[in-house]
């Protein structure tokens, strides 16, 4: 074959690029210097390496940036060390209360900053009380090398660790350090393809004549039919092989994927949904599942109050009136209650809901009789200091059995099947108390890469004081299960605001399968 005519003048200055490249180019390299396309430079190359007159290495790198909602105390600073210019301001031993109110943080940052500080040997620890060492003192106005990475990455939203190590000396090492600590980097792997000239290919560079590369084209047209001017061009080859760019289609978010992973799931186990507000009276979200008036979960610091409306409508006498007798006597339920005067304007209170079940114990009222298998999937609302795993909104699947017959260990065959299907295989179950089931349960999954369980939800069998009064006899099993944990082992995240934040990357790359 003829080299020179089958090379188009495109292939001919990638040749001549690579051959003033030492140690070769990347193919980003090479098509911001010639101004070209992405794929042409890519399929270019891999026809040139058939002719072996270019080689095309591909390698994985890593690929680093900060997390997005890291918690820092300063700005640009980790926080251990904000920590540590504090503490080394009287040199005495400070609470972490006295810590935490100085810098004007939560006592949290303050406990997950401490096991950095002990490793580098910065502090001593007594219990609550803190000290800083006299390590400590010389390395509040030296950074160590996590922190030199840190500012790096500060500054940049994305850098290949491999080059940063080749251009920093101590980039290897603080950025090992802060992988470890979690929480701080996102490092993701990507592909790297690196092009080299080789022996052939720089003779033919050196032989050849610009004039003898013909010019490419992708099509026949009528202007180079006439005259013949077909034969002085090369047609582009049409190769069905060359990565392509990514086609970015719209898709339904991972959350909302999750989510109707999960309505799929109970629909597949029979059960029917059902649904109801985000505003509720207290009522509903409260005293009908015998919780009691002065229940520290109802305080304003803990729940959504409303001032518009006020107040909501409750039903039927009836049910307010078994509910009541309920609370201060016990009622028909053989139970002693709570032994306190029931306030009907207390339950007119209008809240955003605390939990699902509030759907779930008016479902009640509907279909009193078994059998019935309901659940409920929604957003709820609780006044919740922010953090990597705590936000005051988050999304809650709540679900019902009314079953002659029904006990604590249907519920655990219920739980059991449902955490299989989403992927689960260890499962533990453990005693916990709830004020409107009896027994009560938390239910536990087993997670292999972290080697320890994590709770996911409560569940229990509603007590005799919570479906008597709504004119149920039969037992209801009953349990709520957060949502957003499950979307952050699912989708390996560490952050749970991540699932939230628009970062078009994540949501783009993310598989549509789990």
């Amino acid at each position: 074959m003829n080299q020179v005519n089958s090379l188009t003048r495109t292939q001919y200055d990638i040749l001549k690029c690579l051959a003033v490249s030492s140690g070769g180019a990347t193919i980003d390299e090479i098509v911001l210097k010639l101004g070209s396309d992405q794929v042409l430079v890519f399929s270019s190359l891999q026809y040139m390496q058939e002719l072996g007159m270019a080689l095309l290495v591909e390698t994985e790198v890593q690929e680093a940036s900060l997390a997005a909602g890291i918690e820092l105390i300063r700005e640009g600073e980790l926080p251990e060390k904000t920590i540590l210019c504090e503490l080394a301001k009287d040199g005495a031993a400070l609470h972490i209360q006295e810590l935490a109110a100085r810098l004007g943080v939560g006592q949290k940052i303050i406990g997950k900053s401490l096991k950095p500080m002990l490793d580098k040997g910065w502090i001593l620890k007594n219990g609550p009380n803190v000290t800083i060492t006299e390590n400590g003192r010389i390395s509040v106005g030296v950074k160590g090398f996590d922190e030199l990475v840190f500012d790096i990455l500060s500054n940049k939203k994305t850098l290949m660790a491999d080059e940063a190590s080749c251009k920093y000396d101590f980039f290897a090492e603080g950025f090992e350090l802060l992988k470890k600590r979690g929480q701080i980097l996102v490092v993701k792997t990507r592909k790297r393809r690196v092009a080299a000239i080789t022996d052939e290919g720089k003779r033919f560079v050196a032989s050849c004549k610009p004039s003898d590369i013909k010019e490419e084209v992708t099509a026949l047209t009528p202007d180079l039919l006439q005259d013949n001017k077909w034969t002085n061009v090369t047609f582009r080859h049409y190769d069905i092989q060359a990565d392509v760019d990514n086609m970015t289609m719209g898709r339904i978010h991972p959350f909302q994927r999750q989510l109707n992973r999960v309505r799929n799931i109970f629909f597949g186990m029979g059960f029917s949904e059902v649904a109801s507000l985000h505003i509720e009276s207290s009522f509903w979200n409260f005293d009908a599942l015998f919780q009691p008036q002065d229940h520290p979960a109802r305080d304003m610091q803990d729940t959504f109050y409303l001032d518009n409306p006020k107040t909501s409508e409750l039903p039927d006498a009836g049910i307010v009136e078994g509910v009541k007798s309920t609370h201060e006597n016990g009622g028909n339920s053989n139970s002693t209650g709570w032994g306190y005067k029931w306030n009907v304007e207390l339950a007119k209170k209008t809240v955003l809901r605390t939990h699902t079940t509030a759907a779930s114990i008016q479902q009640i009222i509907r279909t009193p009789k078994p059998p019935a298998k309901y659940f409920c999937i929604g957003r709820v609302f609780r006044r919740e200091a922010i953090d990597y795993k705590h936000l005051p909104v988050f999304t809650q699947v709540d679900g019902i059995v009314v079953e002659k017959g029904a006990s604590l260990s249907h519920l655990i065959d219920i739980l059991s099947e449902f955490y299989r299907k989403m992927g689960f295989n260890r499962i533990d179950i453990r005693p916990s108390f709830f004020p409107y089931t009896e027994p009560s349960l938390e239910i536990h999954v087993w997670l292999e890469h972290r080697k320890e369980w994590v709770e996911m939800g409560g569940a229990g069998v509603f007590r005799k004081e919570v479906t008597l009064p709504m004119g149920c006899d039969a037992p209801v099993l009953a349990w709520g299960l957060g949502m957003e944990r499950l979307a952050m082992i699912n989708y390996n995240l560490d952050d749970l605001r991540k699932i939230f934040i628009s970062n078009i990357k994540w949501l783009r790359e993310e598989p549509s399968c789990l």
